[in-house]
Parts: C-alpha cells; structure tokens; sequence
C-alpha cells in the first residue's frame, strides 16, 4: 500500500448522492470491513450559503481518498470540494486523491473570444488547495489531462456501458452480438474515442455526427457521416444535458438513415431543463447513464437505465492503495 498502512481511508463530502456510500460499501466487501476506515465529518451550512466542513477523525500522515461527488448547484459542491481538501491538509493527510466521477466545467476547455478556460482554472485550483491526485471518469476532452500538473487518472465507462446493454438485450430479446451493432459519435470530439471502442469489441462499424453549433444547447445543424442502414445503434456521449440535440441525432438516424434501433449512452446524466420528457418522447429503445450525478426521483423518467460506477471505483481505490496499475482499457 502506497502509505505503508494496511488500511484504506475514505472520506466523502455531504449531500444526497448516495455513491459515495456505495463506494464504501463495495470497498468492504472487496477488501473486508477491518480494512477500510471511513473519515468522519460534518458540514456546517450558514443562513447566508457559507460551508464549514469539519474533520472528525485524525487523518495525519495517512492516504485520503475523498470522494466528491455533485447533487444539484454545481459552483456550491466545488466550493464544498476546496473546503474539504483544505481542512484536511491543514490537518496533515498526505497525500490527498480526490475521487470525482464528474469533472465540471470540462466544456470550457478552449478560449473563444474574450471567454475563461475554465476547465483548466479549476484544475489549477483544485492542485493548489490540496489534490495531489485526481481520478475522474469520462471526460468531455481528453486534453483536460494536461490542465493537471501532478497525479491524474481518468478511467472509462465503456466495459460498464456494454456489460449493461449486453444483460437489458439479452433478457428482452435475445442474444447480443457486437458485430450486429453500429457505434456512433455524437461530435467529432468522440471519433478517436468511439473508433477505437469499435475495433476493440468488434462492432459492425462506426460512425457519427459533426455538429454547427450556435451557442451552448442549442445546434443549428447536424451532418451524419456513415452509413447505419438497417443495423441496431449505439450513440454514445460524455454527458446528456438538456437531451435535445443527442434526441434530435437519434431520430435523424432512424428517420433518414434507416437504423432499426437506437440507444443513447451518456456517462454523466445531467439531465437538466425538460430532458426527462425529450428523452422519454424521443426514438430511443432505452437511455443509459451512471450514477455519476445525483439524480432526483423527478427527473428518472421510464426509459432510463442507470449504471453504477461503484464496483468500478471502488476496484480502483483498492488498485491505487496497493500501488497496482489501472489500465485504461481494462474499463
């Protein structure tokens, strides 16, 4: 174990999302309850919005990992984030990995105009404060791992993602073979991505969209490039937001590219605005997300499938305690 200690310690930050405490539950029953020391701590929340996190167990010297995880007002869980890896190295853990299945901001990774990198600011943060190594899943551009200056691993969703339509498939309508189905990338941010995924599982091809967009959420034009004629599709995106343009790519495909059957995967299912009802109106057999985001009851709506990523991550906290690899493509 990379701090010489036999146990692992986890701390969460508070809120509604119950993956954090998933997560934990897995790690005790991989590697055993004695094993495994979770961190007390409170959250003290003021009548003007202001946080005060306290740590309730010694953590000094030792390996945190702290899962962070997003319930609603994003600005308030990274502000919650700082607080928490402040207090801790200000109590003396060392060092500090911040588990966050959910990078926000990923889609200001660019300067355009007189606009902010903000991906990249918060990077720089999250470093300076305390983090002296990230672990996310996907991400919006793979390029945001060189905002990172010290220790960071992204690992995928995809074995997860296929593992799912794979059981849903085989239980509703029979046998599930990869070179029956077409990949497709929802803008060419995913290409290389989706590509690649293809020629490992042996899909019946690939293909995808290139997207003319006017402002955030809202594309004016969307050019398929591929044939999937006849073939079961799989889209497959970072993040479903507001659902309308990853809907609107959907019912392009069946409508005039003649697919039989399209269904959308989204690691990060933001869900926000009237997507439940899009995506619950839309072309597509089912809609597969993780848990990755806190998702209330009001916006679960009766075609999505979500996907824990706690067996996942809880395979990659105990590999990283005992110094072992994580392979990307083992995920």
């Amino acid at each position: 174990m990379s701090n010489g200690s036999e146990k692992i310690y986890v701390c969460a930050t508070k809120n509604k999302h119950d993956l954090p405490a998933n997560i934990i539950k897995q790690l005790r029953e991989d590697c055993g309850d004695d094993k495994v020391v979770e961190i007390r701590s409170d959250l003290f929340n003021f009548k003007n919005g202001e946080q005060k996190p306290v740590i309730n167990d010694s953590v000094r010297r030792k390996e945190i990992f702290l899962l962070w995880t997003i319930e609603e007002h994003v600005d308030t869980e990274i502000l919650k984030l700082m607080f928490y890896m402040d207090a801790l190295r200000r109590a003396g853990a060392t060092p500090i990995r911040v588990v966050m299945p959910f990078f926000p901001y990923a889609r200001q990774d660019k300067k355009k105009d007189r606009e902010p990198i903000s991906a990249s600011m918060l990077a720089r943060i999250y470093e300076l404060i305390g983090a002296d190594h990230s672990i996310t899943t996907h991400l919006h551009n793979d390029a945001i791992e060189g905002f990172f200056f010290k220790q960071f691993d992204k690992v995928g969703t995809q074995k997860l993602f296929l593992g799912a339509i794979k059981t849903y498939w085989e239980k509703t309508y029979g046998e599930f073979n990869p070179s029956d189905w077409m990949l497709i990338f929802p803008d060419e941010g995913m290409a290389k991505q989706v590509r690649e995924l293809s020629e490992r599982i042996g899909a019946g091809g690939y293909g995808g969209f290139a997207k003319h967009r006017i402002r955030p959420n809202e594309v004016a034009k969307m050019e398929f490039f591929g044939s999937c004629e006849g073939k079961n599709v799989i889209i497959i995106d970072d993040m479903v937001d507001t659902g309308g343009t990853l809907a609107g790519a959907g019912k392009q495909l069946i409508e005039l590219h003649g697919a039989k059957t399209v269904i959308a995967v989204a690691t990060h299912g933001l869900l926000n605005g009237k997507a439940p009802q899009v995506l619950q109106e839309s072309c597509f057999e089912k809609v597969f997300v993780t848990d990755s985001v806190h998702i209330p009851e009001e916006k679960k709506f009766d075609k999505l499938m979500t996907v824990s990523l706690a067996p996942m991550l809880a395979q990659v906290i105990n590999k990283i305690s005992k110094d072992e690899s994580i392979h990307y493509e083992n995920w």
